[in-house]
């Protein structure tokens, strides 16, 4: 298992060191890592240390997209960039741009030069300092695969470290119908090394979506193949200030009720897409009216709680336990309810 002070403990190459067995023009990196920070001054430069240890004998550029921080994170960079100006770029949003519906990915890509496209959040880190040469490698010998994903650890706010992402025990191939059926996301965003054209080819509504990850699996394993290396490369840091999952605790029914929604317009916009409308996503349908029927029987609207369980129950009968308990309990707001109160405590 990881080891955080082993791996903060690594001493950074200089910039000279980190570029020794590049080769090709150094001008010209072959991958840009895209990395889209707001607030992330205690967890940005395990981010620039994930990158920084990385060993490559290929070029490669760190551009780090802050999207108008109200803390340090802007002057935390510019000291990596100070230190390593012919790696990481920094793209300092005077307004936050996400506030306005715009995704960071979008504005940081045109800056990009790499025929290869990895992301990282800025509270997110790397820890094998293989890992873009490894997934670089498999995409340059297989020019089927449009995108490679892999395992990642999962750190909790107490510090505890656990596993998670873990699409398979074996590296394999997967395809867009396997994204669309999975409940979460396939893997960890900062596992993505995709191609050029994943990115370029994403659809025009994509900044109107709720959450963006999916979308670059979905894309990437219909333009192309998916593959999953079983590795473990990459710390998600769970509940971090700023993050999604930060958010979400704040206030749990509208949070759900906002975000599922807005998951059920996306999933109309899937299946209007044509490269997309083969899918069958009606697993991710049916989880999303779960969870309004959960946040509806929570806050007490028991008419459209029943609504709702029932979509999902006709949509995909079955999705999980839970699903089928608030099915055959709906017609006990009494009973649905501490049910609910149940479900959500594990």
């Amino acid at each position: 298992m990881l080891n955080l002070e082993e791996f903060r403990s690594i001493e950074l190459p200089e910039e000279g060191v980190l570029m020794k067995d590049w080769s090709g023009d150094l001008t010209k990196p072959l991958v840009s890592v895209l990395c889209n920070t707001y607030n992330h001054a205690r967890y940005i430069e395990d981010a620039l240390r994930g990158f920084l240890i990385q060993k490559t004998n290929f070029p490669f550029e760190v551009i780090v997209h802050d999207d108008a921080s109200l803390d340090e994170t802007k002057d935390i960079v510019l000291r990596y960039v100070n230190r390593y100006p012919r790696v990481i770029k920094l793209i300092a949003q005077k307004e936050n741009q996400y506030s306005k519906g715009i995704k960071p990915t979008t504005l940081s890509f045109p800056f990009s030069q790499g025929a290869f496209i990895a992301l990282c959040e800025g509270d997110d880190f790397w820890i094998d300092e293989y890992k873009l040469q490894k997934q670089v490698v498999l995409l340059k010998q297989r020019e089927e695969v449009a995108i490679c994903v892999h395992s990642c650890h999962a750190l909790e706010p107490s510090g505890r470290i656990v596993e998670c992402y873990i699409s398979s025990p074996q590296s394999i191939e997967f395809d867009a119908q396997d994204v669309a059926s999975k409940l979460g996301q396939y893997a960890p965003t900062a596992s993505y090394v995709m191609r050029r054209s994943v990115v370029e080819t994403i659809p025009e509504w994509f900044n109107k979506t709720a959450v963006g990850d999916f979308y670059w699996e979905l894309n990437g394993s219909t333009i192309g193949k998916g593959h999953y290396i079983k590795d473990v490369m990459s710390v998600y840091r769970l509940g971090a200030i700023g993050s999604w999952s930060s958010n979400f605790s704040k206030d749990f029914t509208s949070t759900i009720l906002r975000n599922s929604s807005n998951w059920l317009e996306d999933l109309d916009r899937v299946e209007n897409e044509p490269r997309f409308s083969r899918l069958d996503v009606s697993k991710r349908r049916s989880l999303h009216c779960y969870y309004i029927a959960l946040a509806r029987i929570l806050d007490g609207d028991y008419c459209r709680y029943r609504q709702s369980i029932e979509l999902s129950f006709k949509i995909f009968p079955g999705l999980s336990k839970a699903q089928v308990s608030l099915f055959y309990a709906r017609r006990v707001p009494f009973f649905s309810r501490l049910l609910a109160k149940k479900i959500i405590k594990k």
